[in-house]
């Protein structure tokens, strides 16, 4: 693997380069870790009216058993699911009826007047051009754009939250997708409200100048660039398979699976990213209102947390999307107690629309199955490698997490 970054803290290509943690890695990673591990110890003993030390003892010694827990007061009781529908029988005094979720939703009444404000969703990696599949995981730029156009062209839409699960992706993609948002945003009241993470190109395209709202354990910042490709040579040369090469120009080859970065095309690629890093860092300094210095010093690749984050004013404000609709809703001057619509974007398509479709994904699948000899790749991989094997595979300059964090 060829890997390049920007940002010391940029090292998404380290799962390819390297047999251990780098200690730029181990600094991130015990700050995002520490700031969790806090979070769980005031919460739970706030929730079960222990003090910190008790929970924390509680976490030492565990995994615990069932009585145990009830011994130190992490759990009421140790009862089966009948009793526990026998004790709210007892309590409310009639007999419940259990539903599903998709039941209790069908049951929920359709708000049907009130303002209509628009939550325009951005999930999954990054990638430039048109998705293909109904069920695409990711945000595809062209189709992404046509989505966050038709919420803007609206007139019945008075607002719009813009809803970001992105942990980034393609920099030429992401930044088509923030010019459309901060267009949406000279046209609707915009709010921006982030997942559960929305770093690097998610976190760029949340750069249009309007509120951020975070959560605050949202994984966000990762301001860097990296750049990857695979020199597979050997593994030809191990299959008896060659390859000739024709190019006009000295960069041609620059992307070739068959040739390694020489140092002039090493020096004009990390050119090009120094270009877009410092694009990015610019980016952010506007939107933020802050010095390019501050954020450089902010940057440099590193994850933050929506709480650290909102310390560093890279975001404005800690809560969920209940808090952005009020935010959106006093920046539309809608009235407080005034019940709105939410109407999403993209909405359901039809089952035509939904037969016609290719599966863009499933191609770009097969082509890494092809390189690995594994297939479905899925059952190989953890979701967070394919989304970075998937971006690798379309090529260019990256903006995307260093790594993926599972908290389980």
């Amino acid at each position: 693997m060829e890997m390049e970054h920007i940002g010391k803290y940029k090292d998404a290509g380290d799962m390819f380069t390297r047999t251990s943690m780098s200690p730029e890695t181990r600094q991130v990673m015990d700050s995002v870790l520490d700031s969790i591990y806090s979070d769980i110890l005031t919460t739970v003993s706030g929730g079960r009216k222990k003090t910190v030390e008790e929970i924390r003892a509680a976490i030492d010694s565990g995994p615990i058993l069932a009585p145990e827990a009830l011994k130190r007061g992490l759990v009421d009781a140790n009862i089966y699911e009948d009793q526990v529908y026998g004790e709210l029988k007892n309590k409310v005094g009639v007999e419940g009826k259990r539903v599903s979720a998709k039941d209790y939703l069908k049951a929920m009444p359709a708000v049907t007047s009130g303002s209509r404000i628009a939550v325009v969703i951005g999930q999954g990696a990054i990638y430039r051009g048109e998705g293909q599949d109904l069920n695409e995981d990711g945000i595809y730029s062209d189709s992404f754009v046509r989505t966050v156009r038709q919420a803007a062209n609206d007139t019945s839409i008075k607002a719009a939250i813009v809803r970001i699960d992105s942990p980034g992706g393609d920099a030429i993609a992401s930044d088509d997708i923030l010019r459309e948002v901060k267009l949406l945003s000279q046209k609707k009241p915009t709010v921006i409200s982030m997942s559960d993470v929305a770093a690097s190109g998610g976190y760029y395209m949340a750069m249009t100048g309007d509120p951020i709202i975070a959560y605050p354990n949202t994984l966000t910042g990762s301001i860097g660039v990296i750049y990857g490709k695979a020199n597979v040579k050997g593994l030809y040369d191990k299959l008896g398979i060659t390859k000739d090469i024709l190019k006009r120009g000295a960069n041609a080859d620059i992307d070739s699976d068959y040739t390694p970065l020489t140092d002039a095309s090493r020096k004009k690629l990390r050119d090009s990213m120094e270009h877009i890093y410092t694009g990015f860092v610019t980016r952010v300094a506007s939107a933020r209102r802050q010095k390019y210095e501050q954020i450089d010093e902010l940057a440099q690749g590193r994850v933050w947390l929506g709480s650290q984050a909102k310390d560093n004013k890279l975001v404005d404000e800690l809560g969920g999307l209940d808090r952005a609709i009020e935010v959106v809703k006093a920046k539309a001057k809608i009235p407080a107690g005034e019940q709105v619509r939410l109407v999403p974007f993209p909405g359901r398509k039809s089952f035509f629309e939904a037969l016609m479709k290719g599966s863009a994904s499933s191609l770009v699948e097969a082509k890494i199955a092809r390189i690995s000899g594994q297939y479905p790749l899925s059952s190989v991989f953890p979701a967070g490698v394919m989304a970075q094997l998937k971006m690798l595979v379309h090529g260019g300059i990256l903006r995307t997490m260093p790594y993926t964090i599972e908290v389980r």
